[in-house]
């Protein structure tokens, strides 16, 4: 089933500088390149209704009298002489944002606008990857660059983040191969084109990417360490001979933080192989073995690369070697130290003074200090749940996967002791396994065959999908989207349940929610837009308009970009499409069982007052409005009657039918509608036929077909538009197929798919869309 009906995408921002127009939701703002609002998206419907809402959009509702449609002459390319040419446009510079509403999962997706019309995934559906293997190891994540730094292995399913590159690995023990990824700029992971996997002759268990970022190495079950050399584009070539013979059961490594040394032990040896590592090609050299405990699991090297720490899980010890110049191993005077039972996995605190040990059998945490002479003190011990595992420990923070199915968060404190944090655990799911990339800022897990990604507050710690994961959650059935003009927030209907989610967009795209995190509305909130200072609903159930103002300051609510109530106004029946002119004088809106638009002023005080009559007809069911970025016409589009509606607004905002009032749209069941950021074109999608009308805007408002009058893409339900800020690709969200297409707009406004789409997912049909500039 497809989502409820709601009519039009617009997303908010107000014409303040009147010399560039830039794409806002349905209707355009022209601004300069930091400030403008990117409104490029406009009215949708779905073709289900909920029982909540007054009407079904899908069926037509009492009409006033039939508005006849013009038929006008296919306009060719040179009917738009007057207008400027793409060519000429003023380009608007920095990223480029576009934000998906989802109201199958009540979500919202956020991607990166690449300069060839395709969308890079922020998270979103990506945040969440489902990979063939159903068990993979560990993460291991480069810290840095720079090969005086230190190799931290944060324990999860096996895999290697190259911080250079942007490449990670991961080793999958039931394929005998090494998955690779290319990481996005946000940690999302996305299998390597190039080179999805690699086959090897054994199961592998560990795996680190070297501190140069050139190299990869990984223990095996049997008796082989694997080597390999990163490619150019991320795919691996062996390293040397590729395979170096090691003890029985070789399957943990060990780095040393410079570069030199690789230390393998051997589970069923008893012994640890010593390798050098030849900084030019990655190949590797025996230098013999170290006889140790009799069940040597887990080891890591502190910082300074002067000693070693190992695991051994049977005798429950940990014992500690201090490493020669040549790599020798020599065990520090005294015993090895006991540790909980059954220990599972160890790390060390970023200074290097802390060793964190995990006892399976003890479901605790051992916190252990490094002595100057390389010798561990025995601290206190921290619950950690049933069979604690993996642990990744970043600056002040310890996490640990266990099979109570979640991660348990902590904070290092006095003497290091752990303490946990406010909130002590994180669901993810049976079994999982953690890892850390070198920023401390993305937090990923691997549960259940699919490796999902968070977000890492770094004031609390603690993980979550509210920062830069890409993905957001929202209300119940949310429905359309808007920013502010200088696009500092960003607001979601919510139309299940009654409620505006509100965002601050940070400078790399992610969002951060605001305040409360929801304002309450009227019944059934759909469209919404946003001026400088004030933002609206229409609200559907209720037949009215729901008014806030935006708390700029913070001073009033203690949260800058909080709504704060601002009353309600009453519309026609049944509204579904909003709109404001770009300088924020006045507000239109759509009434699918009236067919009319309702006209109000916009107030000082932000309160809305009817203009004229109060209102105007339409043709039939008319849902998506979109005002020129001039403020001097808006269109309606039709969907019963399929037709677009024709208007100039005079200077007191009242409206006036151009010519005969409506023209044809080229298509069945025209729901959103789109004028590109330099006014020159229109488009309308048409939900029935999977077409998208084209039109020339000409000098009175009028509109001409273009060459065909109008593209089409068979199976598709294009419930959204949106512009790039720079108007060269139009994005429509396909509601049939959960996916959004990219089409380049020619220098006739004609459009030419430029992609198949960029998938959401199936079940992640899009609603509201929006696109911002930072």
């Amino acid at each position: 089933m497809r989502p409820r009906v709601f009519c039009s995408d617009h997303t908010v921002g107000m014409l303040k500088n009147a010399t560039l127009a830039l794409v806002s939701t349905v209707v355009f703002s022209g601004c300069n390149a930091f400030t403008q609002n990117l409104r490029g998206l406009t009215g949708k419907v779905a073709s289900t209704v909920s029982s909540s809402s007054t009407s079904s959009p899908a069926t037509p509702i009492a009409s006033t009298p039939d508005v006849p449609a013009a038929q006008p002459t296919a306009a060719p390319s040179a009917s738009v002489a007057a207008t400027a040419t793409p060519a000429s446009k003023k380009l608007v510079s920095g990223n480029f944002y576009q934000y998906i509403v989802m109201d199958y999962d009540n979500s919202m997706s956020s991607f990166l606008m690449n300069s060839d019309g395709t969308l890079q995934s922020l998270g979103g559906g990506a945040s969440k990857i489902t990979i063939p293997e159903k068990t993979l190891n560990r993460f291991a994540f480069m810290p840095s660059p720079s090969p005086t730094s230190s190799p931290v292995q944060f324990q999860a399913k096996a895999q290697a983040v190259n911080a250079v590159a942007q490449f990670a690995y991961a080793t999958a023990p039931d394929s005998l191969s090494i998955d690779q990824f290319t990481v996005g700029l946000d940690g999302t992971l996305t299998p390597n084109k190039n080179g999805k996997s690699i086959s090897t002759i054994d199961p592998l268990n560990d795996i680190f990417v070297d501190p140069s970022g050139q190299f990869v190495y990984a223990g095996s079950g049997t008796n082989n360490v694997y080597a390999f050399a990163i490619q150019p584009d991320g795919t691996l070539q062996p390293a040397g001979a590729g395979t170096y013979t090691s003890g029985n059961g070789s399957d943990f490594i060990a780095l040393t933080p410079d570069g030199k040394y690789l230390y393998n032990s051997n589970t069923v040896d008893g012994t640890i192989t010593i390798f050098s590592i030849n900084s030019s090609d990655g190949s590797l050299t025996s230098l013999g073995t170290k006889t140790t405990t009799p069940s040597p699991g887990r080891l890591k090297v502190e910082p300074t690369s002067t000693f070693l720490y190992q695991l051994d899980t049977k005798s429950n010890v940990i014992v500690a070697y201090k490493i020669g110049v040549n790599g020798s191993l020599t065990a520090l005077p005294g015993k090895p130290t006991a540790t909980g039972q059954s220990p599972y996995d160890l790390v060390i605190d970023d200074t290097g003074t802390y060793v964190y040990v995990s006892n399976a059998g003890a479901g605790s945490i051992t916190t252990f200090s490094i002595s100057r002479n390389g010798t561990l003190i025995a601290g206190t011990n921290a619950p950690a749940g049933k069979n604690p595992r993996n642990l990744l420990t970043y600056g002040s923070y310890v996490y640990c996967a266990n099979t109570d199915d979640a991660a348990y968060l902590y904070s290092i404190g006095v003497s290091g002791g752990l303490t946990p944090l406010s909130t002590p655990t994180l669901k993810i799911g049976q079994a999982p396994i953690i890892g850390m990339d070198a920023t401390g800022t993305n937090f990923y897990t691997f549960t259940g065959g699919q490796i999902s990604l968070d977000t890492i507050d770094p004031k609390t710690g603690i993980p979550s999908a509210s920062t830069n994961s890409g993905s957001y959650a929202l209300g119940s059935n949310p429905a359309f989207v808007a920013t502010d003009p200088a696009q500092q927030f960003l607001y979601v209907t919510n139309s299940g349940d009654n409620t505006v989610s509100m965002f601050s967009i940070n400078s790399d795209g992610s969002l951060s929610v605001t305040g409360s995190g929801v304002a309450s509305t009227d019944t059934n909130p759909n469209e919404i837009v946003a001026t400088s200072q004030y933002v609206y609903t229409v609200n559907a159930g209720s037949s009215d308009i729901s008014m806030f103002q935006i708390d700029t300051s913070g001073g009033t609510t203690g949260y800058v970009g909080n709504l704060i109530p601002n009353g309600t106004v009453p519309t026609g029946t049944s509204p579904y499409g909003l709109i404001a002119t770009p300088n924020e004088q006045f507000l239109y809106v759509a009434n699918q069982s009236d067919n009319t638009i309702s006209m109000f002023a916009i107030q000082g005080d932000g309160t809305l007052q009817p203009i004229g009559l109060g209102t105007v007809a339409t043709g039939k069911s008319p849902y998506a409005l979109v005002v020129d970025p001039t403020g001097s016409f808006l269109y309606a589009s039709n969907m019963t009657d399929n037709t677009i509606s024709m208007f100039s607004i005079d200077g007191t905002g009242n409206l006036t039918p151009i010519q005969s009032g409506t023209i044809a749209a080229n298509g069945v069941s025209p729901i959103a509608l789109a004028i590109d950021p330099s006014g020159q074109y229109l488009y309308s999608s048409n939900s029935s036929d999977g077409s998208i009308g084209m039109f020339a805007l000409q000098g009175d408002g009028s509109l001409l077909p273009i060459q065909g009058g109008s593209i089409s893409v068979p199976g598709t339900y294009f419930s959204t538009l949106n512009f790039d800020p720079n108007g060269l690709f139009l994005y429509g969200g396909d509601l049939n197929n959960g996916a959004i297409n990219a089409f380049t707009i020619q220098s006739d406004g004609s459009l030419m798919a430029t992609s198949a789409g960029t998938s959401l997912g199936t079940i992640n049909g899009p609603e509201g869309a929006v696109s911002v500039a930072k």
